[in-house]
Order: C-alpha cells, then structure tokens, then sequence
C-alpha cells in the first residue's frame, strides 16, 4: 500500500490551505488579498455624467418643464449684461421681475468678474450652489477643460458680438500692431482677449511667439502691468484699460471694432438642465431678446440698469458707450448666426471649428472629450415661432414746411419840413389877380 510521507502531508496541507484561501478571497474579498501579494495595481473604474443620457433625470409629463427653483445664471459685467440686469431686476432673485411676471420663470443672476468662476459654477451646476447657464464667448466654448464639458454645456442664443469692448493698448511710442515685435505683451489667460489677440497678430504678419507673451489672471491685471510700464503692450476689456489711456498717454492700436464677428458672446446652459427643464431656458431666451429688441429702438434703461452696478467693474465707461460697444443680439442676427434663416459672415459652427482649430495649434489643452457641436437650437426656433412683441421704432419726424413769405408793405417816410413847405406851396393855388381900377 502506498504511504504519503510527512512531506507529502505538508504539501497536501498546504494545497488544501492555499485553496480555501483562494476562495474565500475571491467569493469574500472580491480578489483583494490576490492583487495585494502579486502586487496588480487595482483596476479603477471612473464613470462621468458622460457616460448616461442628459435626460434621465427629466420629470414624466409637462408639469415640470420649469424647475421649482429660480434659474440661476452667471455673467460678467459688460454692456450686454443689460438685458440680463432688465429681465431679472438686478444681481439676485426678485420675484417682481419682469422674467417671473411676463414669462413666468424666475431668474437669479449672479455677476462674476473672472471666468474661472464663471466655469467654476457651470460645472457645480444650480442645485450645488453653481448655475444652471454662464455668458461666455465662443473661442473660450471650445477650449473647456474635461470636467467642465462633463456637463454637456450647449450654447443656446447669441448674447452679444463686441464692436470694441476688448481693445489691445500699447505704451507711448508704439502706434501700430507690427511694432510690437520683439515686445512684452500682457494677455488675460482666460479671456476671450487672448483669442483676439492672436488673430491681431496674424493680421500683421506676426506669429504669437514673435511677440514676448505674459500671461495675466484678468483682464485687470493686465492693465495694472501696463500702467507699472512693465509690459509694452496689453489686450483685455475696455473699461479696466481708461485709466492707463489716460494716465499713460497710451494708445489703442486695435479693438474688436476691427473684428466685430470674432468674440461673439453666447448663453451656455448645462446639458442635464436643457433636457430636465425644457421650457425653462425658452421662456428666458424669449424675455432676453424682448429686451435686446426694446434696447436696439432705445438704449436709455438698458443704460440706467448698467449705472445701478457700475461699481461692479473696475472703472467703467460710460453706460451708453458700454451698450455702444458690446451692443445686445436681435432675434435676426441669433437666426442667422445659428444657421436657421438670414445671412452673417460668420456663423456658429464657423466660429467653433476656427477656435478648435487654433488652441490646438497653440498647444492650449483643449480637451479629449470629442462630441457634436455644442448647441441647442430648441429655444431659439419656439423664439422664432412666436417672436416678442416690441413696439417699431418711431417714425423720423418730417421737417415742417417752410411758411410761406410774408408780404412787405413799406410804409412812406414822413416827410421834412422843408420838403412839407414845398409841396404845400406846390399845391396851394395861386393868389387871384388883382382887379384894374376902372376910371
């Protein structure tokens, strides 16, 4: 009969062993004890809102279209900010708004200066404290990072295209674009100033690394550079850069009035929120142009709600040249930049697919999360379909016609005494003769 030594006691010992561990590690454990002694570096599982439908938090039916809560939106302040500040009453939630009173959804805004913040609270999201929807320009849309176009932002309405509002500013002594080859330039990093700043360049022959880039937290910073004259040349908004034109004699070499379809500004919604609370961002977009509309006839109350927060930026201009120079978009000019009907030199997807193309080459990170365009064309088209009663501008009044000339009736000048004497002597008849004595 065959024996098993002590040595194959041990090894059958240890076979048994070795199996009850293996299954209990892998039934118990789940595998953990296993990776932990070969040393597997564990596999992690990373999921993002990405990976399931924007709308499967949607409410069944239409008796949620528009949420509870007001809609909180984020912008920065500039002169298209008006027909945000009109729609909402102001920074904050007012429940006598006219968007709450006439379109029935509330509106909470929230005036941001940077756009690090600007990102920072669309991806938060409204009900984490964040927004539901941010302003912001189209090159700065296609250069979202990662965790921010989790979200799914979609651009929804055309807010605004700068004719001015973002002005590149050179020291005394440089007085055209090509001189600043070689020269130190301050550029805010998140800025749609940047992109513009780049296409200047190129308008004059010059590549970005011809010039010596410094790159700013803000806008405002990069006047302060310019103002301390350590840097020759700056590019940001226009209210941060009137004192050192003033201070410093320095001179605007070029501004998005040469470029009046490059930084165009659009309203950018979170995907989730779009597909949850569909009539929420119609109802706004139709409130917001309604007010563009009446500010395109006369800008004075668009005027008035920039001068009730003009310390909200840093030295502003006056209230009629911001709305001057970052005019609001009108129902016609959002149809045609979307490609829904009517003519533009440069349309959405244009815009989009230049900036993509020139972070990219610029080595900017643009992101590795490829989707289809982002927008949303739903709130534009109900828009279109029942546009916002604006009454036409009046009428020029025709110049009255001349009256007609007026009869001069020259009256005779009294006469001198001299002259009386005559005429009287004239006219008196003469003496009759005297009668012959007759004899």
């Amino acid at each position: 009969m065959w024996k098993v030594g002590i040595g194959g006691k041990i090894l059958f010992v240890a076979m048994g062993l070795a199996i009850l561990a293996y299954t209990a590690d892998r039934y118990l454990a789940h595998g953990r004890l296993l990776r932990a002694v070969s040393g597997e570096p564990a596999v992690r599982v990373e999921l993002s809102l990405l990976d399931f439908p924007a709308g499967a938090a949607a409410a069944v039916g239409d008796l949620a279209s528009v949420p509870s809560r007001p809609v909180r939106v984020a912008a920065g302040p500039r002169g298209s900010t008006a027909t945000l500040l009109l729609a909402s009453g102001g920074p904050g939630f007012r429940k006598e708004a006219l968007a709450s009173r006439s379109f029935g959804v509330d509106l909470e805004l929230t005036l941001l200066q940077e756009e690090g913040a600007l990102l920072e609270a669309l991806r938060r999201g409204g009900d984490n404290g964040g927004a539901d929807a941010i302003v912001l320009s189209v090159d700065r849309l296609a250069l979202l990072p990662d965790e921010v176009r989790e979200a799914r932002p979609r651009a929804v309405l055309l807010l605004s295209r700068p004719r001015g509002y973002e002005v590149l500013v050179a020291a005394a002594g440089i007085d055209q674009v090509p001189a600043l080859k070689g020269k130190r330039v301050a550029a805010p990093e998140s800025s749609g100033a940047l992109y513009f700043l780049t296409w200047r360049l190129a308008q004059a022959l010059l590549s970005p690394s011809s010039v010596e880039l410094v790159l700013a937290a803000s806008s405002a910073e990069a006047a302060r550079l310019l103002r301390e004259s350590k840097v020759d040349a700056a590019v940001g908004l226009a209210p941060d850069f009137a004192g050192p034109v003033r201070e410093l004699n320095a001179a605007i070499v070029a501004s998005t009035a040469d470029a009046p379809h490059l930084l165009a500004q659009v309203l950018v919604f979170r995907g989730d929120f779009l597909a949850r609370y569909p009539d929420a961002p119609r109802r706004l977009v139709r409130a917001i142009l309604e007010q563009a509309e009446l500010l395109a006839v006369d800008p004075t109350e668009g005027a008035r709600a920039l001068a009730r927060h003009e310390k909200l930026v840093a030295e502003a201009l006056n209230p009629f040249t911001e709305l001057k120079l970052d005019p609001p978009a009108t129902l016609a000019e959002n149809l045609a930049f979307f490609g829904i009907r009517g003519d533009t030199p440069v349309r959405f997807a244009d815009l989009f697919a230049s900036a993509r193309k020139v972070w990219r080459k610029l080595g900017k990170p643009i992101g590795s999360i490829e989707e289809p365009l982002p927008v949303s064309l739903d709130p534009l088209e109900h828009a279109s379909l029942n546009p916002p009663a604006v009454p036409a501008k009046p009428p020029a009044r025709p110049p009255e016609p001349p009256e007609p000339p007026r009869p001069v009736q020259i009256e005779p000048e009294p006469p001198s005494p001299a002259s009386a004497d005559a005429a009287a002597g004239a006219e008196a008849p003469a003496p009759p003769a005297p009668e012959e004595a007759t004899p």
